[in-house]
Protein backbone atom coordinates (compact mmCIF):
# COMPACT_ATOMS: atom_id res chain seq x y z
CA UNK A 1 0.00 0.00 0.00
CA UNK A 2 2.68 2.28 0.98
CA UNK A 3 3.84 1.65 -3.09
CA UNK A 4 0.36 2.76 -4.45
CA UNK A 5 0.38 5.52 -2.09
CA UNK A 6 4.17 6.99 -3.42
CA UNK A 7 2.82 6.33 -7.22
CA UNK A 8 -0.02 9.03 -6.28
CA UNK A 9 1.52 11.55 -4.38
CA UNK A 10 4.29 11.59 -7.25
CA UNK A 11 2.36 11.59 -10.73
CA UNK A 12 -1.02 11.91 -9.68
CA UNK A 13 -2.09 14.48 -7.18
CA UNK A 14 -5.31 14.89 -8.58
CA UNK A 15 -6.49 11.15 -9.57
CA UNK A 16 -8.74 10.45 -12.35
CA UNK A 17 -11.94 8.65 -11.78
CA UNK A 18 -10.06 5.41 -12.81
CA UNK A 19 -7.39 6.01 -10.92
CA UNK A 20 -9.23 6.52 -7.55
CA UNK A 21 -10.97 3.64 -8.59
CA UNK A 22 -7.61 1.29 -8.61
CA UNK A 23 -6.84 2.63 -5.50
CA UNK A 24 -9.66 1.80 -3.30
CA UNK A 25 -9.35 -1.77 -4.90
CA UNK A 26 -5.61 -1.83 -3.91
CA UNK A 27 -7.12 -1.37 0.39
CA UNK A 28 -9.51 -3.76 -0.49
CA UNK A 29 -7.15 -6.49 -2.02
CA UNK A 30 -4.45 -6.20 0.45
CA UNK A 31 -6.42 -7.61 3.42
CA UNK A 32 -6.67 -11.24 2.83
CA UNK A 33 -10.05 -12.78 1.90
CA UNK A 34 -12.53 -13.08 4.36
CA UNK A 35 -10.77 -10.33 6.65
CA UNK A 36 -12.52 -6.84 7.32
CA UNK A 37 -10.99 -3.95 5.26
CA UNK A 38 -9.25 -1.26 6.91
CA UNK A 39 -9.13 2.18 6.27
CA UNK A 40 -11.48 1.42 3.46
CA UNK A 41 -14.34 3.72 4.24
CA UNK A 42 -12.09 6.53 5.36
CA UNK A 43 -10.21 6.93 1.84
CA UNK A 44 -14.06 6.78 0.59
CA UNK A 45 -14.62 9.81 2.42
CA UNK A 46 -11.09 11.37 2.01
CA UNK A 47 -12.10 11.28 -1.63
CA UNK A 48 -15.69 12.81 -1.10
CA UNK A 49 -14.19 15.52 0.90
CA UNK A 50 -11.79 16.64 -2.10
CA UNK A 51 -14.68 17.06 -4.13
CA UNK A 52 -13.49 13.70 -6.14
CA UNK A 53 -15.78 10.83 -5.15
CA UNK A 54 -14.78 7.50 -6.29
CA UNK A 55 -17.28 6.12 -9.36
CA UNK A 56 -20.44 3.81 -8.17
CA UNK A 57 -18.90 0.34 -9.23
CA UNK A 58 -15.93 1.23 -6.75
CA UNK A 59 -18.72 1.45 -4.11
CA UNK A 60 -20.30 -1.97 -4.88
CA UNK A 61 -16.67 -3.28 -4.49
CA UNK A 62 -16.09 -2.03 -0.59
CA UNK A 63 -20.11 -3.16 -0.37
CA UNK A 64 -19.32 -6.76 -1.47
CA UNK A 65 -15.82 -6.73 0.55
CA UNK A 66 -17.77 -5.85 3.50
CA UNK A 67 -20.88 -8.20 3.16
CA UNK A 68 -17.75 -10.71 2.18
CA UNK A 69 -16.13 -10.36 5.40
CA UNK A 70 -15.45 -13.50 7.93
CA UNK A 71 -14.24 -12.20 10.81
CA UNK A 72 -17.00 -9.69 11.86
CA UNK A 73 -19.66 -10.17 9.44
CA UNK A 74 -22.66 -8.94 11.51
CA UNK A 75 -20.35 -5.40 11.87
CA UNK A 76 -19.55 -5.47 8.05
CA UNK A 77 -23.25 -5.93 7.17
CA UNK A 78 -24.12 -3.23 9.36
CA UNK A 79 -21.30 -0.71 7.95
CA UNK A 80 -22.19 -1.92 4.60
CA UNK A 81 -25.79 -0.35 4.90
CA UNK A 82 -24.37 2.58 6.17
CA UNK A 83 -22.22 2.90 3.59
CA UNK A 84 -24.98 2.03 0.90
CA UNK A 85 -27.04 4.99 2.67
CA UNK A 86 -24.65 7.15 2.72
CA UNK A 87 -23.42 7.19 -0.77
CA UNK A 88 -27.24 7.45 -2.58
CA UNK A 89 -27.56 10.35 0.19
CA UNK A 90 -23.95 12.06 -1.17
CA UNK A 91 -22.36 10.62 -4.24
CA UNK A 92 -24.86 8.46 -6.10
CA UNK A 93 -28.36 8.99 -5.54
CA UNK A 94 -29.48 6.36 -8.12
CA UNK A 95 -28.15 3.50 -7.99
CA UNK A 96 -27.50 0.85 -10.83
CA UNK A 97 -29.20 -2.69 -11.07
CA UNK A 98 -26.12 -4.33 -9.91
CA UNK A 99 -25.97 -2.31 -6.34
CA UNK A 100 -29.24 -3.11 -6.01
CA UNK A 101 -28.98 -7.01 -6.38
CA UNK A 102 -26.04 -6.75 -4.17
CA UNK A 103 -28.60 -5.00 -1.30
CA UNK A 104 -31.12 -7.42 -2.01
CA UNK A 105 -28.77 -10.31 -1.35
CA UNK A 106 -27.67 -8.80 1.73
CA UNK A 107 -31.23 -9.38 3.14
CA UNK A 108 -30.04 -12.82 3.39
CA UNK A 109 -26.81 -12.56 5.06
CA UNK A 110 -25.92 -15.65 6.86
CA UNK A 111 -24.53 -13.47 9.95
CA UNK A 112 -28.27 -11.98 10.15
CA UNK A 113 -31.84 -13.01 10.74
CA UNK A 114 -33.32 -12.86 6.81
CA UNK A 115 -35.43 -9.48 5.88
CA UNK A 116 -37.83 -10.51 3.19
CA UNK A 117 -39.88 -6.97 2.90
CA UNK A 118 -36.29 -4.48 2.90
CA UNK A 119 -36.03 -7.52 -0.38
CA UNK A 120 -39.37 -6.69 -2.05
CA UNK A 121 -39.15 -3.40 -1.05
CA UNK A 122 -35.60 -2.98 -2.72
CA UNK A 123 -37.14 -4.84 -5.69
CA UNK A 124 -40.10 -2.44 -6.06
CA UNK A 125 -37.91 0.63 -5.35
CA UNK A 126 -35.47 -0.63 -8.10
CA UNK A 127 -38.23 -1.43 -10.72
CA UNK A 128 -41.05 0.87 -10.29
CA UNK A 129 -39.52 3.71 -9.17
CA UNK A 130 -35.99 4.02 -10.49
CA UNK A 131 -37.69 2.31 -14.18
CA UNK A 132 -34.94 -0.29 -14.30
CA UNK A 133 -34.52 -3.50 -15.75
CA UNK A 134 -34.22 -6.28 -13.26
CA UNK A 135 -31.71 -9.17 -14.06
CA UNK A 136 -32.15 -13.12 -13.26
CA UNK A 137 -29.46 -12.25 -10.48
CA UNK A 138 -32.08 -9.59 -9.16
CA UNK A 139 -35.32 -11.99 -9.25
CA UNK A 140 -32.66 -15.16 -7.49
CA UNK A 141 -31.61 -12.22 -4.87
CA UNK A 142 -35.14 -11.55 -3.88
CA UNK A 143 -36.38 -15.20 -3.65
CA UNK A 144 -33.49 -16.12 -1.63
CA UNK A 145 -33.81 -13.56 0.86
CA UNK A 146 -37.86 -15.22 0.82
CA UNK A 147 -37.32 -18.60 0.99
CA UNK A 148 -34.14 -18.01 3.92
CA UNK A 149 -37.02 -16.15 6.06
CA UNK A 150 -38.42 -19.87 6.73
CA UNK A 151 -42.25 -18.39 7.21
CA UNK A 152 -44.77 -20.24 4.69
CA UNK A 153 -46.24 -17.36 3.94
CA UNK A 154 -42.80 -15.67 2.21
CA UNK A 155 -41.80 -19.29 0.85
CA UNK A 156 -45.24 -19.57 -1.21
CA UNK A 157 -44.34 -15.79 -2.59
CA UNK A 158 -40.99 -17.22 -3.34
CA UNK A 159 -42.78 -19.82 -5.64
CA UNK A 160 -45.39 -17.44 -6.55
CA UNK A 161 -42.66 -14.93 -7.72
CA UNK A 162 -40.23 -17.74 -9.47
CA UNK A 163 -43.81 -18.25 -11.63
CA UNK A 164 -44.43 -14.69 -12.58
CA UNK A 165 -40.84 -14.62 -13.61
CA UNK A 166 -40.77 -17.18 -16.22
CA UNK A 167 -44.23 -17.42 -17.66
CA UNK A 168 -45.32 -13.17 -17.48
CA UNK A 169 -41.66 -12.71 -19.50
CA UNK A 170 -42.33 -14.69 -22.95
CA UNK A 171 -42.11 -14.14 -26.51
CA UNK A 172 -44.04 -14.53 -29.52
CA UNK A 173 -42.60 -18.13 -29.96
CA UNK A 174 -43.08 -19.06 -25.94
CA UNK A 175 -39.50 -18.70 -25.29
CA UNK A 176 -39.32 -16.82 -21.19
CA UNK A 177 -36.69 -14.10 -20.84
CA UNK A 178 -35.88 -15.59 -17.43
CA UNK A 179 -34.87 -18.68 -17.52
CA UNK A 180 -34.17 -20.60 -14.68
CA UNK A 181 -31.08 -21.70 -14.29
CA UNK A 182 -28.92 -23.26 -10.57
CA UNK A 183 -29.27 -19.63 -8.54
CA UNK A 184 -33.36 -19.54 -8.94
CA UNK A 185 -33.40 -23.33 -8.14
CA UNK A 186 -31.57 -23.10 -5.22
CA UNK A 187 -33.00 -20.64 -3.83
CA UNK A 188 -36.40 -22.61 -4.32
CA UNK A 189 -35.21 -25.07 -2.17
CA UNK A 190 -34.21 -23.22 0.24
CA UNK A 191 -37.23 -22.17 0.81
CA UNK A 192 -39.34 -26.11 0.12
CA UNK A 193 -36.63 -27.13 2.63
CA UNK A 194 -36.90 -24.97 5.46
CA UNK A 195 -41.14 -25.54 5.46
CA UNK A 196 -40.66 -29.11 4.93
CA UNK A 197 -42.52 -28.76 1.49
CA UNK A 198 -41.72 -32.20 0.15
CA UNK A 199 -44.10 -31.89 -3.08
CA UNK A 200 -42.46 -28.71 -4.39
CA UNK A 201 -38.86 -30.76 -3.75
CA UNK A 202 -39.78 -33.66 -5.75
CA UNK A 203 -41.06 -31.38 -8.52
CA UNK A 204 -37.86 -29.62 -8.69
CA UNK A 205 -36.00 -32.32 -8.98
CA UNK A 206 -37.88 -33.87 -11.15
CA UNK A 207 -36.99 -30.92 -13.61
CA UNK A 208 -33.58 -30.82 -12.77
CA UNK A 209 -33.13 -34.15 -13.52
CA UNK A 210 -35.06 -33.78 -16.78
CA UNK A 211 -32.63 -30.04 -17.86
CA UNK A 212 -29.25 -32.08 -17.03
CA UNK A 213 -30.16 -34.93 -18.57
CA UNK A 214 -30.81 -32.91 -21.69
CA UNK A 215 -27.50 -30.71 -21.05
CA UNK A 216 -25.23 -33.62 -21.03
CA UNK A 217 -26.56 -34.76 -24.32
CA UNK A 218 -26.25 -31.79 -26.07
CA UNK A 219 -22.53 -31.69 -24.72
CA UNK A 220 -22.15 -35.26 -25.94
CA UNK A 221 -23.80 -34.41 -29.40
CA UNK A 222 -21.71 -31.20 -29.76
CA UNK A 223 -23.41 -27.98 -28.34
CA UNK A 224 -23.85 -25.61 -30.87
CA UNK A 225 -21.36 -22.53 -30.65
CA UNK A 226 -24.36 -20.10 -30.87
CA UNK A 227 -25.93 -21.77 -27.60
CA UNK A 228 -24.84 -19.87 -24.43
CA UNK A 229 -23.13 -21.52 -21.00
CA UNK A 230 -26.08 -20.96 -19.09
CA UNK A 231 -28.15 -23.05 -20.73
CA UNK A 232 -25.60 -25.61 -20.56
CA UNK A 233 -24.75 -25.49 -16.64
CA UNK A 234 -25.33 -28.18 -14.80
CA UNK A 235 -28.15 -27.88 -12.31
CA UNK A 236 -27.68 -31.30 -10.69
CA UNK A 237 -24.57 -31.08 -8.69
CA UNK A 238 -23.93 -31.76 -4.84
CA UNK A 239 -24.96 -28.73 -3.14
CA UNK A 240 -28.60 -29.10 -4.80
CA UNK A 241 -28.69 -32.76 -3.73
CA UNK A 242 -28.00 -31.29 0.28
CA UNK A 243 -31.23 -29.08 -0.45
CA UNK A 244 -33.31 -32.51 -1.60
CA UNK A 245 -32.32 -34.81 1.45
CA UNK A 246 -32.29 -31.62 4.19
CA UNK A 247 -36.46 -31.35 2.40
CA UNK A 248 -36.45 -34.85 3.05
CA UNK A 249 -35.26 -34.74 6.81
CA UNK A 250 -37.85 -31.83 7.53
CA UNK A 251 -40.56 -33.22 5.97
CA UNK A 252 -43.51 -34.18 8.09
CA UNK A 253 -45.83 -37.57 7.70
CA UNK A 254 -48.87 -36.55 7.35
CA UNK A 255 -50.21 -40.02 9.03
CA UNK A 256 -48.85 -42.78 11.28
CA UNK A 257 -50.60 -45.93 10.56
CA UNK A 258 -49.37 -47.53 13.49
CA UNK A 259 -49.31 -44.08 15.79
CA UNK A 260 -53.62 -44.37 15.68
CA UNK A 261 -55.61 -45.27 18.07
CA UNK A 262 -58.45 -48.06 17.14
CA UNK A 263 -61.92 -47.44 18.89
CA UNK A 264 -64.28 -49.67 18.74
CA UNK A 265 -67.57 -48.88 18.23
CA UNK A 266 -71.29 -51.36 19.18
CA UNK A 267 -72.83 -49.89 16.51
CA UNK A 268 -71.00 -50.86 12.69
CA UNK A 269 -73.41 -47.90 11.25
CA UNK A 270 -71.84 -45.55 13.96
CA UNK A 271 -68.25 -46.98 12.98
CA UNK A 272 -68.66 -46.20 9.48
CA UNK A 273 -69.82 -42.83 10.35
CA UNK A 274 -66.88 -42.31 12.15
CA UNK A 275 -64.08 -44.03 9.93
CA UNK A 276 -65.85 -42.02 7.06
CA UNK A 277 -65.34 -38.56 8.81
CA UNK A 278 -62.02 -39.34 10.32
CA UNK A 279 -61.02 -40.17 7.03
CA UNK A 280 -62.33 -36.92 6.18
CA UNK A 281 -60.76 -34.51 8.40
CA UNK A 282 -57.74 -36.36 7.88
CA UNK A 283 -57.99 -35.67 3.84
CA UNK A 284 -58.56 -31.86 4.76
CA UNK A 285 -55.86 -31.96 7.12
CA UNK A 286 -53.24 -33.03 4.55
CA UNK A 287 -51.19 -30.77 3.32
CA UNK A 288 -52.88 -28.63 -0.10
CA UNK A 289 -49.25 -28.44 -1.45
CA UNK A 290 -49.16 -31.54 -2.86
CA UNK A 291 -52.52 -30.63 -4.64
CA UNK A 292 -51.29 -27.35 -5.92
CA UNK A 293 -48.36 -29.50 -7.62
CA UNK A 294 -49.68 -32.64 -8.65
CA UNK A 295 -50.63 -32.15 -12.03
CA UNK A 296 -46.65 -30.86 -13.23
CA UNK A 297 -45.40 -33.50 -10.91
CA UNK A 298 -46.85 -36.07 -13.26
CA UNK A 299 -45.98 -34.72 -16.29
CA UNK A 300 -42.29 -33.70 -14.76
CA UNK A 301 -41.79 -37.24 -13.62
CA UNK A 302 -43.04 -38.76 -16.69
CA UNK A 303 -39.82 -37.23 -18.53
CA UNK A 304 -37.48 -36.93 -15.97
CA UNK A 305 -35.96 -39.88 -15.97
CA UNK A 306 -36.40 -40.97 -12.31
CA UNK A 307 -37.90 -44.81 -11.98
CA UNK A 308 -41.40 -44.25 -11.59
CA UNK A 309 -43.39 -47.95 -11.93
CA UNK A 310 -44.19 -49.45 -8.76
CA UNK A 311 -41.57 -51.99 -7.97
CA UNK A 312 -39.22 -52.03 -5.52
CA UNK A 313 -37.13 -49.33 -7.02
CA UNK A 314 -39.93 -47.34 -7.43
CA UNK A 315 -39.81 -43.50 -7.28
CA UNK A 316 -43.56 -43.00 -6.83
CA UNK A 317 -45.41 -40.09 -8.19
CA UNK A 318 -47.45 -38.61 -4.87
CA UNK A 319 -45.31 -37.69 -1.93
CA UNK A 320 -44.45 -39.96 0.93
CA UNK A 321 -47.20 -41.03 3.18
CA UNK A 322 -45.30 -42.88 6.20
CA UNK A 323 -41.41 -43.21 7.35
CA UNK A 324 -40.75 -45.66 5.63
CA UNK A 325 -41.66 -44.34 2.30
CA UNK A 326 -38.98 -41.77 2.73
CA UNK A 327 -35.93 -43.68 4.08
CA UNK A 328 -37.20 -46.01 0.60
CA UNK A 329 -37.08 -42.44 -1.33
CA UNK A 330 -33.67 -41.00 -0.42
CA UNK A 331 -32.30 -44.76 -0.35
CA UNK A 332 -33.23 -44.74 -4.22
CA UNK A 333 -31.39 -41.70 -5.24
CA UNK A 334 -28.71 -42.17 -2.93
CA UNK A 335 -28.01 -45.52 -4.88
CA UNK A 336 -28.77 -43.88 -7.72
CA UNK A 337 -25.97 -41.03 -7.13
CA UNK A 338 -23.60 -43.83 -6.04
CA UNK A 339 -24.53 -45.86 -9.64
CA UNK A 340 -23.92 -42.39 -11.72
CA UNK A 341 -20.81 -41.73 -9.75
CA UNK A 342 -19.49 -45.31 -10.23
CA UNK A 343 -20.93 -45.26 -14.03
CA UNK A 344 -18.33 -41.69 -14.61
CA UNK A 345 -15.14 -43.41 -13.44
CA UNK A 346 -15.81 -46.44 -15.49
CA UNK A 347 -16.35 -44.34 -18.74
CA UNK A 348 -13.46 -42.55 -18.13
CA UNK A 349 -11.36 -45.35 -16.96
CA UNK A 350 -12.38 -47.66 -19.15
CA UNK A 351 -14.13 -46.46 -22.08
CA UNK A 352 -12.30 -48.59 -25.27
CA UNK A 353 -13.83 -51.51 -23.54
CA UNK A 354 -17.22 -51.19 -22.94
CA UNK A 355 -19.24 -53.23 -25.50
CA UNK A 356 -22.58 -51.14 -25.15
CA UNK A 357 -21.09 -47.16 -24.90
CA UNK A 358 -24.84 -46.10 -24.64
CA UNK A 359 -25.58 -48.24 -21.89
CA UNK A 360 -22.67 -47.50 -19.72
CA UNK A 361 -22.80 -43.68 -19.78
CA UNK A 362 -23.25 -42.04 -16.80
CA UNK A 363 -27.17 -40.87 -15.56
CA UNK A 364 -28.16 -36.78 -14.61
CA UNK A 365 -26.64 -37.15 -11.08
CA UNK A 366 -22.68 -37.98 -12.42
CA UNK A 367 -21.97 -34.32 -11.26
CA UNK A 368 -22.81 -35.12 -8.04
CA UNK A 369 -19.65 -35.06 -5.91
CA UNK A 370 -19.78 -37.74 -2.93
CA UNK A 371 -18.58 -35.25 0.19
CA UNK A 372 -18.79 -35.51 3.51
CA UNK A 373 -21.47 -33.12 4.03
CA UNK A 374 -23.60 -34.65 1.07
CA UNK A 375 -23.29 -37.30 3.62
CA UNK A 376 -24.33 -35.92 6.27
CA UNK A 377 -27.41 -34.53 4.61
CA UNK A 378 -28.30 -38.29 3.93
CA UNK A 379 -27.91 -38.96 7.01
CA UNK A 380 -30.09 -36.44 8.50
CA UNK A 381 -32.85 -38.08 7.03
CA UNK A 382 -32.23 -41.37 8.71
CA UNK A 383 -31.88 -39.81 11.88
CA UNK A 384 -35.64 -38.11 11.70
CA UNK A 385 -37.10 -41.26 9.62
CA UNK A 386 -35.57 -44.16 10.70
CA UNK A 387 -34.89 -46.39 14.28
CA UNK A 388 -31.89 -46.50 16.00
CA UNK A 389 -30.47 -49.96 14.45
CA UNK A 390 -30.93 -48.10 10.53
CA UNK A 391 -29.22 -44.89 11.35
CA UNK A 392 -26.54 -46.41 13.77
CA UNK A 393 -25.42 -48.92 11.09
CA UNK A 394 -25.63 -46.43 8.68
CA UNK A 395 -23.06 -44.11 10.59
CA UNK A 396 -20.62 -46.96 11.54
CA UNK A 397 -20.58 -47.93 7.69
CA UNK A 398 -21.05 -45.20 5.50
CA UNK A 399 -18.06 -43.06 5.36
CA UNK A 400 -15.80 -46.69 5.34
CA UNK A 401 -17.62 -48.04 2.45
CA UNK A 402 -17.44 -45.00 0.18
CA UNK A 403 -13.87 -43.71 1.63
CA UNK A 404 -15.36 -40.52 2.81
CA UNK A 405 -13.74 -38.82 5.54
CA UNK A 406 -15.84 -37.74 8.12
CA UNK A 407 -16.16 -33.94 9.11
CA UNK A 408 -16.85 -32.11 12.36
CA UNK A 409 -20.33 -32.04 11.56
CA UNK A 410 -20.47 -35.68 11.17
CA UNK A 411 -19.57 -36.34 15.01
CA UNK A 412 -22.13 -33.13 16.13
CA UNK A 413 -25.06 -34.61 14.70
CA UNK A 414 -24.72 -37.90 15.27
CA UNK A 415 -23.86 -36.51 18.87
CA UNK A 416 -27.41 -34.64 19.28
CA UNK A 417 -29.72 -37.63 17.02
CA UNK A 418 -28.07 -39.94 20.67
CA UNK A 419 -29.60 -37.71 22.83
CA UNK A 420 -33.10 -37.32 21.29
CA UNK A 421 -33.37 -40.94 21.38
CA UNK A 422 -36.51 -42.74 22.67
CA UNK A 423 -36.21 -44.25 26.62
CA UNK A 424 -36.26 -47.56 24.81
CA UNK A 425 -33.09 -46.94 23.08
CA UNK A 426 -30.94 -45.13 25.73
CA UNK A 427 -29.10 -47.54 26.56
CA UNK A 428 -27.84 -48.84 23.23
CA UNK A 429 -27.58 -44.67 22.46
CA UNK A 430 -25.70 -44.13 25.29
CA UNK A 431 -23.31 -46.71 24.21
CA UNK A 432 -22.79 -45.13 20.94
CA UNK A 433 -22.55 -41.87 22.15
CA UNK A 434 -19.75 -42.91 24.22
CA UNK A 435 -17.82 -44.24 21.13
CA UNK A 436 -18.39 -41.67 18.96
CA UNK A 437 -17.20 -38.90 22.36
CA UNK A 438 -14.34 -40.85 22.50
CA UNK A 439 -13.30 -40.21 18.52
CA UNK A 440 -14.69 -36.52 18.74
CA UNK A 441 -11.76 -35.59 22.35
CA UNK A 442 -9.22 -36.85 19.75
CA UNK A 443 -10.62 -34.19 16.90
CA UNK A 444 -11.06 -31.56 19.48
CA UNK A 445 -8.13 -31.94 21.41
CA UNK A 446 -5.66 -31.72 17.36
CA UNK A 447 -8.40 -28.63 17.31
CA UNK A 448 -7.31 -26.51 20.19
CA UNK A 449 -3.59 -27.53 19.24
CA UNK A 450 -3.11 -26.86 15.85
CA UNK A 451 -5.86 -24.60 14.94
CA UNK A 452 -8.56 -25.40 12.19
CA UNK A 453 -5.99 -23.72 9.49
CA UNK A 454 -3.07 -26.50 10.44
CA UNK A 455 -4.51 -29.84 9.58
CA UNK A 456 -5.08 -31.85 6.80
CA UNK A 457 -8.39 -34.07 8.60
CA UNK A 458 -11.20 -32.49 7.93
CA UNK A 459 -12.78 -33.41 10.99
CA UNK A 460 -10.33 -30.84 12.19
CA UNK A 461 -10.27 -28.28 9.41
CA UNK A 462 -13.99 -28.20 9.93
CA UNK A 463 -14.48 -27.52 13.16
CA UNK A 464 -15.43 -24.35 14.96
CA UNK A 465 -15.99 -22.85 18.68
CA UNK A 466 -19.79 -23.67 18.00
CA UNK A 467 -19.53 -26.71 16.93
CA UNK A 468 -17.58 -27.46 20.02
CA UNK A 469 -20.47 -26.14 22.26
CA UNK A 470 -22.58 -28.21 20.19
CA UNK A 471 -21.01 -31.75 20.64
CA UNK A 472 -20.30 -30.74 24.66
CA UNK A 473 -24.23 -29.53 25.31
CA UNK A 474 -25.21 -32.99 23.41
CA UNK A 475 -22.95 -35.18 25.37
CA UNK A 476 -23.94 -33.84 28.63
CA UNK A 477 -27.90 -33.99 27.85
CA UNK A 478 -26.83 -37.71 27.19
CA UNK A 479 -25.60 -38.48 30.43
CA UNK A 480 -28.09 -36.70 31.95
CA UNK A 481 -30.84 -38.80 30.64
Amino acid sequence: MTGAERVLQAFAPSPTETQRDYHVKAYCKASSPGAFPLHVEKLLHDYEARGLPAPMKTYARVLQTLLSTRTRPSLGHAQALDLFAHMRYAVHPKPDIGLYTLMIRSCAHPAMPAEPERALDLLTEATVDQKLAPTSATFSAVIYALSRSGEKRYVREAFRLAKQIVDGNRDARGMSAFRPDRRLVDALLEGAKRVGDLSRTRWLLAIMVRETAKADARVTEGASAFESPESLSVMLDEGIMRHIFHAYASFKVPFTPTLAKIVEEPDANAAGVASSSSATAHEEATDTSSVEVASDMEEDFASSGLPAERDESSFSLLPPRSRSEVTREVDILFARIIEDSKLKYDSTTDANTAEDTRSSLPGPFQHVALTSRLLNAYLSVHYVHSNFEVWCELYRTLFERLDVPRDAKTYVEALERCAISHRSERHLALRLAEEIWGSWQSVEGAWATDGASGSNDPAVSTLNARLVERANAAMIRMLSL
